[in-house]
């Protein structure tokens, strides 16, 4: 059953699975699903445009996909985990440091 919807589909697996990972991002924040999520379209547009090709098998989309996640949620670690934005109350859940 899986197999036939996966052929049915084509190209579009990777934008479904792109959109599931980013409604789930939604239902359940977290910033880590929406990098992957990002990947997966990237790598839908992508198979949307070289369908076609010999090369592009599903293994070879299965590694692109796997590579662009790694790459994207690093880049998004990057972005997202540099803000160290100045606060009024610098130990707010730091409880160790409150204490001394």
């Amino acid at each position: 059953m899986i197999d036939r919807i996966v052929s049915e589909l084509g190209p579009w697996n990777w934008m479904v699975l792109g959109f599931i990972l980013l409604v789930m991002e939604v239902i359940a924040p977290g910033i880590f699903m929406l990098w992957i999520g990002i990947a997966a379209l990237i790598i839908g547009a992508v198979s949307l445009l070289v369908w076609d090709a010999g090369f592009w098998t599903w293994q070879v989309q299965v590694l692109a996909f796997l590579a662009l996640s790694l790459v994207s949620a690093y880049v998004g670690k990057k972005l997202v985990g540099s803000r160290n934005d100045p606060t009024d109350q610098p130990l707010l859940n730091r409880r160790g440091a409150q204490m001394v």
